[in-house]
């Protein structure tokens, strides 16, 4: 002790005492001196202590330098340019010793506060690099356990980078991305992982496979950021266009249900959602099993050429649109076809089920739109015994005659019941006519008898016999006075009425006509037809090329030639108004009651009959085909066609609302006819699909003018018209009503709200076949000519979801949500039919531009952002409403972290500016700290003492000022060192320990990560005078003024073993290379061996008669040097203890004495300063110098090629080797 205690009074200890607290502060300002340049041509001082420096050694490498002092700190410089990186603060007495780990990372100092002290050195080099460069590196993040770097490269792959203290694992490479991986993110507890690449792909892993366990796409756009919440279960996802997506995990995979043998067209879902209808090109309907994707069944009765299909509510029956226009419907249950309807001219494009399942809609290629009920069966109507000869209704629609060539007259009521028979006629009866009142029929038959009958009751009321051939025509006049006649003899005849009820007896006057009328020419007139009161009848002669009008006096008030065509029939309006005649040609033309014209219609196909409805809006028309059609008046397009048993010549309505007709065949039965039309309109011709909203009110149908109109089922009125622009190919209303969707071709599905106002477009940016809404109109799903089914967010039209699963080339051509408004069944036409269900559960559009950075606060729950323009705000994580803005700094904002703890928030700058708030407050930050560069990315360590910063290629590692530093401040720099390439990410070990840098260029590599406070600390009895610590920093041996050599495990903090046997103070201790021994020198003069792992001394080695300050190891391990107060260097045998030869010079004590790392020198350092340096092999001096003015510690650099010495001048100096 008396050597150590001379050298502290004459160390400088009295210009110490004043400057002992304000040294503390000397590293945080930068007050050193560097003396020479960093290549060390004359030597560097390191300046900065306030007290004699006691101890400096070499840190792991050439370049940086670690001294003790007096003034109780320890400091780190660069030995190149004397600048100080770190001070150690924590010790409170002097410093007298330290040691290094080989590998710079440990530092072990002594004190006279009895303590050691072990502090993590910050390195200039990562001290282990994890992976070399095999692309450019994109995204890292470390897992919670340390143990691997989840790395995305832009080849593609997602790489599993062990980092060092893995043991036995392996590089593994993770594949499922096409693009490169930008994004990765691993969850707390470290059973999720989350890649995600350019193309948005978001794939999720579990750490134990190899494969995804779910893929997921929100949109086409890049990933920049991905995080998984502790504990949740869910996650979030920020793509390039700052839209935020909420995931809900697990993640349902996707399930191929169906394998179809050809293109899918549509598909429909049963109720109960387990089954659905496929149809698929060329090939009957098929029903399917959702859950096992089992073929239930068949429908071949409906035809190859059903182009759509939808299901009744109750599941009972399918109505199947076909290619010509027919909606066919068949049971669900045996496949049955049980009826069909048909009311468009071409393809039809769309069918929808009315809620009541009673009634449904169809729309067609030629822009028709068909509201129906259910068909019935026509009914057959047997009776007359041969040929049926025509049909003709009463004006009230209540009944309906035919007549027949079996000489009777039938009465048919209202449903097809038959109720009376007129069999008076001797010929076969050949036209009939009905008066106004339907009080009286009259019917003329083949030898030109007419019978005029009570329809009632089949009472005779008249009889004449009117012509000299068969009648041809019969009409009362409007005031009911008169009956005309017209007969194969050429004449129209005028009858005063009442006639005889009874043939004229032989020999009495039979009755003459009021008045006879020909034809000019001389053509018969094969039909005539009441017009009005005012405009009497009209005539057609047998030649059909023009029409006379007669008055009811018999006088011609006119003619017309038929504007094209032989005319064939005549039909008048009930109101007298119009009449029409239908043409040999196929045409119907129209006139006014005076004949002149009104309008053609266009030729219909084989042509037999027309009728006009009571209203003149509609025709019923026959053409000998087994049918009737219902067609526009005005334009001839057909609105129905009733399908019958067999061809029809004629019909006419039946029933007061004229929802029946009665035709007939040309043979001896007729047909009575339900009409199922309910309602129709008309749009511009082009696909036209429709949509009955649920509360069973409305229905849509989009034109091909882009115009959505909205008509009332109960009027026929329109509602409202939604402008989509473009032509559309499905429409769909929402469950409740509150949102209607269209498909648009122009790759945007529209949206609006029931009082017609629009939400916003969701762009899908592909034409769109399919659309469907959620039950509770949230989403919206769309299927794309691309093979993708997208999911939108209706409130936003933000992009959800997508799904890829069929072939682009084909694309997906239909899309149902299910009942749980998540799952999804989409059919394409790559033939596949899937199951899909949707895990993004909203999305959240931060701002417009793409965000600079992001960072999540209380569990995602808000968010941090620094938008495009620099400024930073909190965010609500699902609604995006502000909370909360900071304070503009002085240059905009560039990154923002979280720390773990959640109890403050860093954010950085374009001009290297570093803010630390309160997540409570950003009116004001609680401190700026200023670096240089741009600040790109910020992290914080597990234990929140740690921020890591990287600027480009920069990184600064700060922390909190060492305990005793005034004033204390949350954030000081710690670290700073450069990577050879941008940094493009950073993480922390658990411990904080370790900082692992990923680099763009793909590499990436482990750096310790130095706090300037101890990370343990060991208690001695006394003072602490000498400290070795194994390589790799596992191991520390110190001795003290207690009189012990202790051995202390720098894992667990704990000492394993204190050895004892000198019998004064232990001044010195070095521990061999294998860590096998130890040999220390002390006061007592002797040398002593030490078994380390054993705990034991081995031997005592040798005794000298002084204090032995320094003893030193050689490389080999076979010799030792020791020096001390006896002013001499013994190099002594190790094995045999004896002493092999002495070395004389010095003048003072000698304080310090190593061996070079190649072990041929021997360097000494004394009190007076004098340095020598001895050949090991013979002892000769080869070069002394006088290096400071009182010599405590000499030190090699590990390559030897420098040496650094401790004075208690308060200085060291770095110098190169002679």
């Amino acid at each position: 002790m008396t050597g150590i205690k001379d050298l502290l009074r004459t160390a400088g200890m009295r210009c110490a005492m004043w400057t002992q607290s304000f040294s503390r502060f000397l590293p945080y300002f930068g007050l050193l001196c560097c003396w020479c340049s960093a290549v060390a041509q004359e030597p560097v001082a390191l300046k900065g202590h306030n007290g004699a420096v006691m101890a400096a050694v070499f840190a792991g490498d050439p370049e940086r330098v670690v001294t003790a002092s007096t003034d109780q700190l320890a400091m780190l410089w660069d030995a190149r340019t004397g600048k100080l990186l770190q001070t150690m603060t924590q010790h409170t007495g002097p410093l007298y010793t330290l040691a290094t780990s080989a590998d710079g990372q440990t530092l072990a100092t002594g004190a006279q506060d009895n303590t050691v002290r072990v502090w993590d050195l910050p390195l200039r080099s990562p001290f282990r690099r994890l992976s070399e460069p095999t692309a450019p590196l994109q995204a890292a993040v470390l897992s919670p356990d340390g143990l691997v770097l989840l790395a995305g490269l832009q080849d593609n792959s997602l790489q599993l980078i062990p980092t060092g203290i893995a043991v036995g694992l392996q590089r593994a490479a993770r594949a499922g991305h096409t693009a490169p991986v930008q994004a990765v993110a691993i969850r707390a507890d470290g059973n999720a992982l989350a890649s995600a690449d350019t193309t948005g792909r978001i794939l999720v892993w579990s750490p134990d496979l190899d494969q995804p366990v779910s893929r997921l796409l929100g949109s086409s756009v890049a990933v920049s950021q991905l995080l998984l919440p502790t504990g949740n279960a869910t996650f979030l996802s920020l793509s390039d266009d700052s839209v935020l997506r909420h995931w809900q995990l697990p993640v349902v995979p996707p399930r191929k249900l169906i394998a179809l043998p050809a293109a899918a067209v549509t598909l429909s879902l049963v109720p109960g959602q387990t089954q659905a209808y496929v149809l698929t090109a060329g090939q009957p309907v098929r029903l399917f099993n959702l859950q096992t994707g089992e073929q239930l069944r068949e429908f071949p009765a409906l035809g190859n050429d059903v182009t759509r299909a939808a299901v009744s509510s109750n599941g009972a029956w399918l109505a199947a649109g076909a290619a010509n226009g027919e909606v066919r419907l068949a049971n669900s249950g045996d496949a049955v076809v049980t009826g069909k309807v048909a009311g468009h001219e071409g393809a039809v494009t769309d069918v929808a089920v009315h809620a009541d399942a009673q009634r449904f809609a169809s729309a067609g290629q030629d822009g028709s739109v068909r509201f129906w009920k259910l068909p019935t069966a026509t009914k057959p109507l047997a009776g007359h015994a041969a040929a049926t000869r025509g049909v003709q209704s009463s004006v009230g629609g209540q009944w309906s005659l035919t007549w027949s060539d079996d000489k009777t007259v039938r009465v048919w009521a209202a449903g097809g019941g038959a109720q009376q028979q007129f069999t008076q006629h001797a010929q076969p009866v050949r036209v009939a006519g009905i008066r106004a009142d339907d009080a009286l029929v009259a019917t003329g038959d083949a030898e030109g008898v007419v019978w005029i009958w009570n329809p009632a009751n089949a009472a005779v009321e008249g009889y004449v016999a009117a012509h000299g051939g068969a009648v041809q025509g019969l009409a009362f006049s409007a005031d009911s006075s008169l009956l005309v006649t017209s007969g194969a003899d050429g004449l129209v005849r005028g009858w005063k009425l009442p006639l005889p009820k009874q043939k004229p007896a032989a020999g009495e006057t039979a009755p003459m006509p009021a008045w006879e009328f020909r034809a000019p020419d001389n053509e018969s007139i094969v039909q005539l037809r009441r017009i009005s009161q005012e405009h009497g009848l009209v005539l057609l002669p047998a030649s059909g090329t023009r029409l006379h009008r007669l008055q009811w006096d018999g006088m011609l008030a006119g003619s017309v030639g038929s504007p094209a065509g032989a005319l064939r029939s005549l039909d008048v309006l009930s109101s007298g108004k119009t009449l029409l005649a239908t043409a040999d040609n196929g045409m119907v033309h129209q006139f006014n009651a005076d004949l002149s014209g009104l309008r053609s219609l266009p030729a219909i196909a084989g042509l037999s009959s027309a009728k006009w409805d009571r209203e003149g809006r509609q025709l019923l028309v026959c053409q000998n085909q087994p049918w009737v059609q219902i067609r526009s008046a005005e334009t001839g397009r057909l609105l129905e066609q009733i399908p019958a048993a067999v061809a029809l010549q004629s019909a006419d309505w039946l029933a007061a609302d004229q929802t029946q007709c009665l035709a007939v065949t040309g043979l001896n039965e007729a047909q009575l006819l339900q009409r199922s039309l309910l309602r129709g309109w008309e749009l511009p011709a082009g696909a036209v699909a429709v949509a009955l909203s649920p509360d069973q009110q409305h229905i849509f149908a989009s034109g091909a003018d882009g115009q959505i109109r909205q008509w009332n089922l109960g009027t026929g009125e329109q509602v409202r018209v939604l402008t989509a622009g473009q032509p559309v190919a499905e429409l769909t209303v929402a469950n409740n009503g509150q949102v209607t969707a269209a498909a648009c071709m122009d790759g945007k599905v529209r949206l609006w709200k029931p009082d017609g106002s629009a939400l916003p477009d969701c762009e899908a940016k592909v034409a769109v076949r399919s659309v469907s809404l959620s039950g509770d109109g949230l989403r919206v799903a769309a299927s794309g000519v691309d093979g993708q089914v997208r999911v939108f967010e209706v409130a936003t039209g933000l992009l959800l979801e997508t799904f890829a699963e069929h072939a682009p080339a084909q694309g997906a051509v239909g899309v149902r949500f299910l009942a749980d408004n998540l799952s999804l069944v989409s059919a394409g036409g790559d033939g596949t039919v899937w199951l899909q269900k949707v895990a993004a559960q909203r999305t959240v559009p931060l701002q417009s531009g793409k965000l600079r950075g992001l960072a999540s606060l209380n569990n995602a729950a808000s968010l941090l952002v620094i938008r495009e323009n620099g400024t930073a705000a909190q965010l609500n994580a699902t609604t995006a409403a502000e909370e909360r803005i900071f304070a503009p700094a002085e240059s905009p904002f560039t990154a923002v972290a979280v720390r773990i703890d959640q109890q403050r928030v860093v954010t950085g700058t374009e001009q290297g500016q570093l803010q630390l708030w309160n997540p409570n407050d950003g009116t004001k930050p609680l401190q700026t700290l200023a670096l240089e560069g741009t600040i790109g990315q910020l992290q914080w360590s597990a234990d929140n003492r740690r921020l890591a910063v990287v600027s480009g290629k920069t990184v600064t590692i700060c922390g909190p000022t060492p305990t005793g530093i005034q004033p204390p401040v949350e954030l000081t720099i710690w670290q700073q060192f450069e990577c050879e390439a941008p940094v493009q990410r950073v993480s922390f070990s658990q411990d904080g320990r370790l900082l692992l840098t990923a680099l763009a260029n793909g590499r990436v590599d482990e750096w310790a990560c130095a706090s300037p406070e101890p990370r343990r600390q060991f208690q001695h009895g006394g003072a602490v005078y000498g400290l070795a610590v194994s390589a790799t920093g596992t191991l520390v041996v110190s001795c003290s003024a207690d009189q012990t050599v202790r051995v202390w495990d720098n894992l667990t903090g704990q000492q394993r073993f204190s050895l004892t046997g000198h019998q004064g103070a232990v001044h010195a201790v070095t521990l061999s290379a294998d860590e096998a021994f130890a040999v220390s020198s002390g006061a007592d003069g002797t040398l002593r061996l030490w078994d380390i792992p054993g705990g034991r001394q081995l031997k005592q080695v040798i005794s000298f008669d002084q204090t032995m300050y320094s003893v030193a190891l050689h490389p080999s391990g076979g010799l030792l040097a020791a020096a001390g107060a006896d002013r001499k260097v013994h190099l002594v045998d190790l094995a045999s203890g004896a002493e092999i030869r002495t070395l004389s010079g010095h003048t003072d004590f000698i304080h310090s004495v190593t061996f070079s790392p190649d072990g041929n020198r021997v360097l000494s350092y004394g009190y007076a300063g004098q340095l020598k340096i001895w050949n090991t092999g013979d002892g000769g001096l080869v070069h002394e110098r006088k290096v400071g003015q009182i010599g405590n510690t000499a030190r090699y650099s590990p390559d030897g090629r420098q040496i650094v010495i401790a004075s208690g001048d308060g200085t060291a100096q770095v110098f190169n080797s002679p």
